[in-house]
């Protein structure tokens, strides 16, 4: 029987950077709860690439949606042992490959800003973490000030024991609808096989693997998500705010504990439920049906 690596203590890893999470944070609350590639001992600590797709039925009412992100990722320690500072440029595209026809926004939406996370050990037990996020969200026809999103929030950290793990906190996502969230939850891990991670907002049921015999084991999930985002825009000629949400139940494949210097790929497939597209100063709503989804994560 294998030893049971118990989890490391989320102080002392680097920050795991998700894109499309509520409120465009590239930092997701969740990520910076979990496992991560050992942390280097530079300035530089890698750099992330994220590519989703949600598909449209192909009726003249549907949105289909590809996102492109990307960011590169910085650590400094504080001084008086006050922590770390964790510095995260990033910038998103997010692209409505099928609109409906009544809808007179541009298809193309962008992102950019940088994520700032404050993290420090109090003891061996509790860690605490505060982050903000301010972004530059809009169509780049809108540029108003309602373009400004400062999404950004806090959590503390309880570990009691190598099998448990406690979370607690709340995040301002910088959309319209989900302003304010509760972000935490737990981490079961009874073995090192299998791992119950009921961390909000991306909840996973995993399971270790060794498909190949002499290589590094897998772990494979099945997850939910919250994916949106909102931006200022141009809607018919007049400044608006579109918000665009959808919740994700994924299947997924990541790699266990990839040393440091390799290429840490993570592949989901799944659906998009209970879609929708609205804005804040205008009646029109958008409801599209179930998408299939699939995104890619490659981080260095």
């Amino acid at each position: 029987m294998r030893n049971f690596e118990p989890m490391p203590d989320v102080s002392g890893s680097t920050v795991g950077i998700d894109e499309g999470t509520p409120g465009a944070l590239s930092a997701s609350a969740s990520e910076l709860l979990r496992q991560t590639p050992e942390h280097r001992k530079s300035f530089f600590q890698g750099f992330s690439l994220n590519q989703s797709f949600t598909s449209a039925s192909g009726d003249a009412e549907e949105l289909g949606l590809v996102h492109f992100g990307t960011n590169v990722l910085f650590a400094a320690p504080m001084p008086w042992d006050a922590g770390a500072l964790i510095l995260a440029p990033n910038f998103m595209f997010d692209h409505f490959y099928e609109m409906p026809s009544a809808l007179k926004m541009k298809d193309s939406l962008y992102r950019a800003g940088v994520s700032l996370t404050w993290r420090k050990e109090v003891n061996e037990f509790w860690n605490i973490m505060a982050f903000i996020s301010p972004t530059f969200s809009s169509d780049l026809e809108n540029t108003s000030s309602d373009a400004i999103r400062l999404p950004g929030g806090g959590v503390a950290v309880w570990t009691p024991t190598p099998h448990w793990q406690f979370s607690l906190g709340v995040a301002y996502t910088g959309m319209e609808e989900w302003a304010v969230t509760p972000i935490g939850g737990f981490i079961w891990q009874p073995n090192e096989d299998w791992k119950l991670d009921c961390t909000f907002p991306k909840p996973r049921l995993c399971r270790r693997i060794e498909p190949f015999a002499g290589h590094s084991p897998f772990w494979v999930y099945l997850a939910g998500e919250f994916f949106g985002g909102t931006w200022a825009v141009d809607l018919a000629g007049r400044n608006d705010l579109a918000t665009y949400r959808e919740v994700r139940i994924m299947f997924g494949v990541e790699r266990d504990r990839p040393k440091l210097g390799e290429l840490d790929i993570k592949l989901e497939l799944g659906i998009a439920l209970w879609r929708k597209l609205e804005f804040e100063d205008s009646d029109e709503v958008y409801h599209p049906d179930l998408g299939f989804v699939e995104n890619l994560i490659v981080r260095f």
